[in-house]
């Protein structure tokens, strides 16, 4: 576009060049010499650059093509077709020529191009070209999540909301070195910066950048080693996507560390509970490794499988200082709020009932209760001893929750400070409450029994604590359960624990033994309290976002 009464001249494009590409300072305006034929001259100089630089240059102004003195009212008029044309967001350019003399630049004469012999200054304005460049169809909406993202994009929108604010913050037509400054400004002001650029004078602020992004098409090749990373299709939307894919990384190892630590209490507590109270083992070194190299592993790896909740790109950008893969808030939810009741609701006492053969039957021994349901086990003699027909036990509610039926002869007063007697190969007539002998074998087959049952009743709550660590903040009901691999997860969980307890020989090989079907239930009632209180946490971070829920509990 050009002021009306201004014309234009056309040169051809074959004409041979003798210095090409030349840039120069103040905002690199770039011209190149040509050599014309038809020209009494014999050689040409253009230009291209930023208006205002080029009109700098430039002493008359071509109208209807004759050179006329660029006055104040030539000015006056550049000035307004310029604001004209950027107020439309187009992108401006400023054209200017000069017919050099054949006196003093004869055919033949060598132009140098790194120190110029021919004149830059008083050139003939010729005119202004403006260009639209739209983005592309996947802009908008990349820009629109960026910012529901908390993502800030310097767009012409958001410079003008900073002018409107704030007179004087404007980048513009920025050096490297003032890209450079911008960057570590930001950073300054505690900013994770990405930088996006394409040529050399880019390089300083993509090296400086958190991200340093490079077109992977039209970028320079001095760009792409600066950067941290390329974009092939120079497609910002591919930046988005991108963002999008590391949260959902970053949010799916946090949820598999989550479950992962959940069961390292459980573990852990029994052995406490032996050393404190000297009771009899709880829970064996093999029965762990079979948690932790046995069923917990395709759960754990099937977490990496999971889709991504459906605000991941509406959160804030997380804090690098305290926003950690593991921080306080992950520790506390895995060991504290859900990790603490499981030693609870798993501790299996050794309160044993024996019917032997002409041995009267003795009594009945209730439940230990925690702080809801306490797993037992219901256990007879060894199996070459007949056993007496056995009656019912007394139910207990403790919490308005049941608790397991007993028969069986070691009550929990009886079980503190016996470990040293249980372990003594030598002792084979250990009296258990009600004044039956156990040899050290019997005592093994039922410690051994005890493992497998705390064993199986990890792995029932290690459903919930899966199921749970699906989403962080959304209920499962708007997730689903559309991870094929989190499933097959807790198929092959179950599988693995059904086996390892059933399986002949497995008494001999992991000190395993088969239990009672009843008694893989006992532990249900506290995997549907583990889903119920994370449901309703997740409910109160949703309806309270900044609370004290979410300062305490949002991992």
């Amino acid at each position: 576009m050009s002021h009306p009464e201004w014309s234009s001249t056309h040169y051809g494009i074959s004409r041979p060049v003798r210095c090409p590409h030349q840039f120069l300072p103040l905002c690199c305006p770039q011209l190149s010499v040509h050599e014309v034929e038809d020209n009494p001259s014999g050689h040409i100089l253009v230009m291209k650059g930023a208006p205002e630089r080029i009109l700098d240059r430039c002493s008359t102004i071509m109208i209807h093509g004759q050179e006329q003195t660029l006055d104040e009212n030539w000015s006056e008029a550049f000035q307004s077709a310029y604001m004209e044309l950027g107020g439309l967001g187009e992108r401006v350019l400023g054209f200017c020529h000069l017919n050099l003399p054949a006196s003093q630049f004869p055919r033949g004469f060598t132009f140098d191009c790194d120190d110029a012999n021919f004149p830059t200054e008083q050139l003939c304005f010729l005119g202004l070209i403006s260009m639209i460049d739209p983005p592309r169809a996947a802009v908008p909406d990349a820009v629109g999540k960026c910012r529901s993202a908390g993502i800030k994009d310097m767009s012409a929108e958001y410079l003008d909301d900073l002018l409107r604010n704030h007179t004087e913050i404007v980048f513009a037509r920025t050096s490297p070195q003032q890209k450079l400054i911008i960057v570590e400004g930001c950073q300054r002001q505690g900013a994770i910066v990405a930088v996006t650029g394409d040529g050399v004078n880019d390089s300083p602020a993509l090296k400086k950048a958190d991200i340093g992004v490079a077109m992977g098409i039209a970028g320079s090749d001095v760009s792409k080693q600066a950067a941290d990373m390329i974009l092939l299709d120079d497609n910002f939307a591919s930046i988005v996507t991108g963002v999008e894919e590391g949260r959902l990384i970053f949010d799916n190892l946090k949820k598999s560390i989550a479950y992962t630590l959940t069961s390292n209490i459980p573990e852990i507590s029994p052995f406490l509970l032996f050393i404190i109270a000297s009771v009899p083992l709880p829970l064996g070194t093999v029965t762990i490794l079979c948690i932790d190299l046995g069923t917990d592993m395709v759960p754990a790896i099937s977490l990496a499988y999971e889709a991504a909740e459906s605000d991941i790109m509406k959160r804030q950008p997380r804090n690098p200082a305290t926003d950690k893969l593991v921080n306080e808030r992950l520790i506390s939810m895995a060991y504290g709020q859900i990790g603490s009741s499981p030693p609870l609701r798993r501790t299996t006492p050794l309160l044993l009932h024996v019917n032997q053969r002409d041995r009267p039957r003795v009594g009945e021994a209730v439940a230990m209760i925690n702080i809801a349901v306490v797993e037992t086990l219901k256990c007879g003699r060894p199996s070459e001893i007949p056993a007496s027909p056995l009656q019912p036990v007394q139910m207990l509610r403790s919490l308005q929750l049941r608790t397991i039926d007993l028969q069986n002869g070691f009550i929990p007063k009886t079980l503190v400070g016996i470990r040293v007697n249980w372990d003594d190969r030598d002792v084979n007539d250990l009296e258990d409450t009600y004044g039956q002998q156990w040899t050290y074998e019997q005592r093994k087959i039922i410690e051994f029994t005890c493992h497998t049952s705390f064993f199986a009743s990890i792995v029932v709550v290690q459903w919930a604590d899966l199921i749970i660590c699906k989403t962080r903040r959304n209920s499962l009901f708007q997730q689903g359960m559309k991870n094929r691999i989190l499933i097959f997860g807790l198929f092959v969980e179950t599988a693995l624990a059904a086996f390892l307890s059933y399986c002949p020989g497995m008494d001999v090989a992991l000190r395993m033994y088969p239990l009672k079907f009843m008694w893989w239930f006992c532990a249900f009632p506290y995997s549907l309290l583990i889903f119920i209180y994370d449901e309703v946490r997740k409910f109160i971070l949703r309806r309270s976002p900044g609370g004290w829920v979410e300062q305490e509990s949002y991992y």
